[in-house]
């Protein structure tokens, strides 16, 4: 759970970095509510493996969207 929401706030920290970086048409406002919702769908999650997996799975997708690894 802690690992999940230290993700939760580091991407929503680089949303304006990441809005810049690729030229994405929304508001940073939209963006940071669509990634709510995408962290919402797995909150019923209790297994933690699965936790982990995901966490670890959003923290290399941050990393790569931030070393434009990633198509705009």
């Amino acid at each position: 759970m802690q690992r999940s929401l230290i993700l939760y706030r580091r991407v929503l920290r680089k949303v304006p970095t990441i809005q810049n970086i690729y030229a994405v048409d929304m508001t940073v406002t939209q963006m940071r509510s669509a990634l709510s919702e995408k962290f919402r769908i797995n909150a019923s999650c209790d297994n933690s493996r699965v936790v982990d997996m995901l966490v670890s799975k959003g923290e290399m997708e941050l990393e790569e969207t931030l070393l434009q690894y990633k198509t705009k």
